[in-house]
């Protein structure tokens, strides 16, 4: 297969590229928007459901083939219970031959993208001498966290799930000609030694740009979490939060406020955090400029999770410094120092005492904020992710990783 300029690519992934609202769609709608520069992007999504049919009209209005495959439509889990325990995800590491045929041949593509493996699984894109993964998330890491909160009931199903990911990582993931990873630390993974970092960054773009750093808060003290609020990660870190470290900061600040943000929000949520004196859960804004412009600083109370937490670089953007968990600070450890551009703790409740500490000391949320805003400008831009992006791609289309 010859390089051709501009290429065809092929790319597929979970997430759809519009309404990137979470994480994981933003970092899908900046690659694809840096795939774009090279060529031609034929797109393969594999969201939970079919999505509604204006969706399907304004992805079919991008450039590029479309073929959106919903995984209700493969998965075999769906059948009550007992099956879902026995297949546990397997159906997401497994070749599917009915979506194989629909995307037809690959040998029309000089590149094959897949954000993380299962997309390259299901659609068994190792067959293409040239494949390049985006690993971000590396799940075997994430369903382990999940197991260590999970309930008895459902670690039946998330060790066997733990099990089919782990296998397909260290088998499937060396057969790739390269990968990206959004953590260092997974370079120390089966396949992954290689891997070109390509770091998430803060979501900003033509039409929302870099906001400049907000001034300090000199209202009462607000702390501040935002976050897909459907995600478990998220919700069950709240929950953490509140029962463990809330009632500490209260106890000797009682004017403090804790704002909850994000998509997602369920009543029975609404009805639980807000029973928590001083918390005010607000749900989706429009406008997060105003909802960090209004706090003295941000929490990321993860306990669950894989690649690194994007909301973490969102409050450096707004120069607001983020009391981070172990989870939450995982990747960050070089670019963002606990104590000089984000304040950690190894457990929830210990996050009481930083966020008291900033409480306390005049100007030291002012201090590391600005030192988080500095550090991202360095190693979280637009630039820096670009760069990643085409690095990893001339190391897949030099000729030495072709297959013969």
């Amino acid at each position: 297969m010859g390089f051709n300029n501009p290429m065809r690519i092929l790319f597929a992934s979970p997430n759809l590229e519009i309404q990137p609202v979470s994480g994981g769609v933003q970092r899908t709608f900046l690659l694809l928007k840096q795939l774009r520069k090279w060529g031609e992007v034929d797109r393969v999504f594999f969201p939970p459901q079919e999505p509604t049919l204006d969706v399907r009209a304004e992805m079919q209005s991008m450039p590029g083939r479309l073929w959106i495959i919903p995984t209700a439509t493969i998965s075999k889990s769906s059948n009550g219970p007992v099956t879902s325990w026995f297949s546990a995800g397997r159906w997401r590491w497994q070749p599917c031959r009915q979506s194989m045929d629909l995307v037809g041949d690959l040998t029309r593509y000089d590149l094959v993208v897949s954000r993380y493996l299962s997309p390259a699984c299901i659609l068994d894109l190792f067959r293409h001498p040239r494949l390049l993964v985006d690993v971000d998330d590396y799940d075997p890491d994430r369903l382990a966290l999940r197991l260590k909160t999970s309930s008895w009931v459902k670690r039946l199903t998330l060790n066997r799930a733990l099990k089919f990911s782990w296998i397909a990582h260290s088998q499937r993931l060396p057969l790739a000609s390269h990968s990206w990873v959004s953590n260092p630390l997974d370079r120390s993974h089966s396949g992954l030694a290689a891997a070109t970092l390509l770091p998430n960054v803060p979501y900003f773009t033509d039409s929302l740009p870099w906001p400049l750093p907000a001034p300090p808060c000199d209202q009462a003290p607000v702390f501040l979490v935002v976050g897909t609020l459907d995600y478990s990660a998220n919700s069950d870190g709240i929950d953490a939060f509140l029962d463990e470290a809330w009632p500490t900061i209260r106890a000797e600040v009682p004017t403090a406020e804790l704002h909850i943000v994000g998509k997602g929000l369920s009543p029975a949520q609404r009805t639980r955090w807000a029973s928590s004196p001083g918390v005010s859960t607000i749900g989706f804004v429009e406008s997060l400029a105003v909802v960090y412009a209004r706090c003295t600083a941000t929490l990321a109370p993860i306990l669950a999770g894989g690649g690194t937490n994007i909301k973490v670089l969102e409050s450096c953007a707004y120069a607001r410094p983020c009391v981070v968990s172990r989870i939450a600070h995982r990747g960050f450890e070089e670019t963002l120092p606990a104590g000089e551009a984000c304040l950690f703790s190894e457990t929830i409740a210990g996050m009481a005492d930083a966020c008291l500490q900033l409480l306390r000391t005049p100007g030291l949320a002012a201090r590391i904020g600005l030192r988080a805003r500095a550090a991202i400008e360095i190693h979280y831009s637009a630039d820096v992710f670009a760069s990643a992006v085409n690095a990893g791609i001339e190391r897949v289309m030099a000729p030495s990783t072709v297959s013969t």
